[in-house]
C-alpha cells in the first residue's frame, strides 16, 4: 500500500469464509486453464468504489460500531460462496506439476480497516475533477506475495468521516477476470442488505451463485507451460509522481456521434462492428468466448492484438473509422471463436508484456457490460468506480457503464499533465465539452468557464496550476 500520512490504518483482520458457515468448509483445488495462465506472471488488478454515507452514518463511532462488523460478515458469507477468492496461488508444489489455486479451511482474506482524514472523497468520486493518480494508492492495500505463493485478493475499507467511504480490491487476475469480480462486489453488497435489514436467512440470487468447476474450460493439448515457467514473481510497475487521472463521459447520444463519424469518414463505407466498447476505445486511442455458463468464476477472456503505423491514426479524416474497424475486427475474432495454437495466444501475450522497441500497446481495463454500478450495499448509492491498475500500465483506459444508467459510457485515463491536456482539448473540440465541469480552487470558476464558452481556453485551469 502507498504510504500517505492522511490514511491511518484502523485494524487490521482477517475474514474467514467458514465464520458463518453452518457447516465446516473443505479443502478444494483448482488447475489454472488455458484462459487463467494468461495473466499468471501479471500484476493484480486494483479497484476503488466509492461509496456516499449521510453525514450521520459516516461519523467513525457509527460506522465502526454499526456498519463495518456487517460488511466483515457480508465479506465472509460472500467468500463462502467464493471460496478460490480465500485460497492461495501455489507455485510448482511437489504433489502437483502445475500451478493451482488451493484452498484449506484455514484461509482468509486480509482486510484493512483505515481512515482518510483527506477532504478529498468529492475529488476522488466526482467525474468533474482531475486529481492525481497517486492519491488513490493508499486505498488499496497490499496482496502477500512470495516465491511460491500468492494470495488471491486483499481488501481494504477507508472511512471518510462526514462523506462516505470506499471498498478497495486487489485481485489476482488468474483467479477471475472482470466478471467474475463484478458478481463478487455484488454479492458482497446483496447479502449485507439482508444482514443490514436484520433477515434471518442469507441467500444469492441465481445469476450471483459462481461455478467454480474450472474442468469445464478444456485446455489445450499443445499448451507448454514452461512458457510461464520463469514467471514465478509477478511484475512490478513504478507509477510517474506525475500521472494524473480523469473520467470522461459519453452519452447515448455522443456514442450516436462517434458511429456517424466513423461511417462518414469511412472510405468503403464498411465497418466491422460498431458497438459503444468498440466506438470509445478506438475514440481514446471482451467478448467472453467460449460456450461457458454464464456464471462461470474463472478467467474467459483472450489475448488479440493487431498493429498498425502511427499515421494511420493520426490522418485527420480517415483516422477514427481507421481505429474503428481495426478494433472492430478484433472483436469480430472473438466473435467468431478461439483460432489458432494455444502457443500463438501466449506468444501475443509475451509480445504485449515485452513489446519491442518503438511499439506502443494500447490496453483496457473493465467493459460496460459488466455493470459494476449495480452493486448496491443499501447504504447509498455507489458514487464512483476506480480500476486503479491503469496506472501502473502506459497508455492504458478503463471503462464502465455511465452510474445514472441512463446507457452511457465511463472512460478513465491516467496521464501525464501535458497528455491530459491535449486529451481535453481535442474532447472538447470534438463537441463533448458539456461533460467537463472541473471545479476550480482559486476563485476563477466563472471566468474561466466563459472563457472555454468562447473556445479561448482549451482546458480546464485548476488551482495553481494548469494540469
Amino acid at each position: 500500500m502507498a504510504l500517505s500520512s492522511k490514511v491511518r490504518i484502523h485494524e487490521i483482520s482477517r475474514i474467514n469464509p467458514s465464520t458463518y458457515s453452518p457447516k465446516p468448509t473443505k479443502k478444494s483445488s483448482s488447475p489454472l486453464t488455458f484462459f487463467d495462465i494468461f495473466w499468471f506472471n501479471l500484476p493484480p488488478v486494483d479497484y476503488v468504489l466509492f461509496y456516499q454515507l449521510t453525514k450521520s452514518a459516516s461519523t467513525p463511532s457509527y460506522f465502526y460500531s454499526e456498519i463495518v462488523p456487517k460488511l466483515k460478515q457480508s465479506l465472509s458469507l460472500a467468500l463462502l460462496h467464493y471460496l478460490p477468492l480465500a485460497g492461495k496461488l501455489k507455485y510448482w508444489q511437489s504433489d502437483s506439476p502445475k500451478p493451482i489455486i488451493l484452498y484449506t479451511p484455514n484461509d482468509e482474506v486480509s482486510l484493512t480497516i483505515a481512515e482518510s482524514n483527506a477532504r478529498n472523497f468529492d475529488t476522488l468520486s466526482s467525474n468533474d475533477e482531475i486529481h492525481k493518480a497517486n492519491e488513490l494508492h493508499p486505498l488499496v492495500s497490499e496482496l502477500m506475495i512470495s516465491d511460491d505463493t500468492a494470495a488471491m485478493m486483499s481488501l481494504q475499507i477507508t472511512l471518510f468521516p462526514g462523506q462516505g467511504f470506499c471498498i478497495g480490491l486487489k485481485i489476482h487476475h488468474v483467479v477471475a477476470d472482470g466478471k467474475g469480480t463484478a458478481m463478487f462486489i455484488k454479492s458482497c453488497g446483496h447479502l449485507f442488505k439482508q444482514y443490514y435489514s436484520s433477515k434471518s436467512k442469507y441467500y444469492l440470487p441465481p445469476d450471483l451463485i459462481p461455478f467454480l468447476d474450472r474442468s469445464v474450460v478444456k485446455s489445450p493439448a499443445e499448451l507448454d507451460l514452461s512458457e510461464v515457467a520463469s514467471l514465478r514473481s509477478l511484475q512490478e510497475y513504478s507509477v510517474p509522481g506525475d500521472l494524473v487521472r480523469a473520467t470522461f463521459e459519453l452519452s447515448c447520444n455522443d456514442i450516436k456521434k462517434l458511429k456517424q463519424k466513423a461511417l462518414e469518414s469511412s472510405n468503403s463505407g464498411k465497418l466491422h462492428h460498431l458497438s459503444t466498447f468498440v466506438l470509445a476505445y478506438a475514440y481514446t486511442d471482451m467478448a467472453r468466448a467460449s460456450p461457458l455458463p454464464m456464471t462461470y468464476f474463472g478467467n474467459c477472456v483472450m489475448a488479440f492484438k493487431s498493429s498498425a503505423k502511427a499515421k494511420d491514426f493520426m490522418d485527420g479524416i480517415n483516422g477514427y473509422s481507421f481505429a474503428v474497424n481495426m478494433i472492430g475486427y478484433l472483436v469480430n475474432q472473438v466473435n467468431n471463436g478461439v483460432k489458432g495454437t494455444s502457443q500463438n495466444h501466449v506468444s501475443t501475450l509475451s509480445s504485449i508484456s515485452n513489446p519491442d522497441p518503438g511499439t506502443l500497446f494500447v490496453t483496457i481495463f473493465g467493459s460496460p457490460q459488466l455493470e459494476i454500478y449495480g452493486s448496491d450495499f443499501g447504504l447509498g448509492r455507489l458514487k464512483k468506480v476506480e480500476i486503479v491498475s491503469i496506472d501502473h500500465r502506459s497508455r492504458a483506459i478503463s471503462m464502465t457503464e455511465s452510474r445514472d444508467g441512463s446507457g452511457g459510457i465511463e472512460v478513465g485515463l491516467a496521464l501525464k499533465k501535458g497528455e491530459m491536456n491535449k486529451f481535453i482539448a481535442s474532447f472538447i473540440s470534438d463537441g463533448f465539452e458539456k461533460h467537463l465541469n472541473y471545479i476550480l480552487s482559486d476563485g476563477r470558476e466563472g471566468e474561466v468557464k466563459e472563457r472555454r464558452r468562447n473556445k479561448e481556453l482549451a482546458y480546464p485551469y485548476l488551482g495553481n496550476s494548469r494540469l
